[in-house]
């Protein structure tokens, strides 16, 4: 029942981020871009609870915003992916430190940038050119890094993502 309750509530953060996203940040927006809250949420799931949490968080954030934007199912495939990789370092990167929080972000904005790239090369998805991709990739970074500290303050005290092995009984 504790599970469930949990995935209930990240199913709301996820949404509460896409809607922040989709208007408060929108007024923010440098050349059409603006911060991934969702990227922040599915590193924090990932570096916590492992690939797993890391994917399903990754998947349900994709799909969420699929039905908000064009590309449904593709920024889900991509964002599953980004879970799994950070999954993969759970125990062994911690986002305690201040600069660690900020480099972890950076490094998954990059990465899902790299990932965007290569889809809209295989799929034949249309995207802006290649120098306007790469600046917009490196704005998205440095919104990110400034919002770092803060969600991951704010989702550390929510303790939904508890780490595995150190739940209360």
């Amino acid at each position: 029942m504790k599970e469930l309750k949990a995935v209930i509530l990240i199913f709301l953060l996820l949404m509460a981020a896409i809607i922040l996203q989709s208007t408060l940040f929108e007024l923010l927006n440098i050349n059409h871009v603006r911060p991934n809250i969702c990227l922040m949420i599915i590193i924090f799931a990932a570096l916590q609870r492992g690939s797993m949490a890391g994917m399903l968080t990754g998947f349900t954030a994709g799909m969420l915003e699929g039905f908000f934007m064009p590309k449904f199912g593709f920024i889900a495939l991509i964002q599953t992916i980004i879970g799994y990789m950070l999954g993969r370092f759970e125990g062994v990167l911690s986002i305690d430190t201040f600069i660690m929080k900020i480099l972890l972000v950076i490094g998954a904005t990059l990465a899902e940038g790299i990932l965007r790239g290569f889809g809209h090369l295989i799929f034949g998805i249309a995207g802006p050119p290649f120098f306007i991709f790469v600046l917009n990739v490196l704005i998205e970074c440095a919104y990110n890094a400034v919002l770092a500290p803060f969600i991951f303050f704010l989702l550390k005290i929510m303790r939904l993502f508890k780490v595995k092995g150190l739940e209360p009984v």
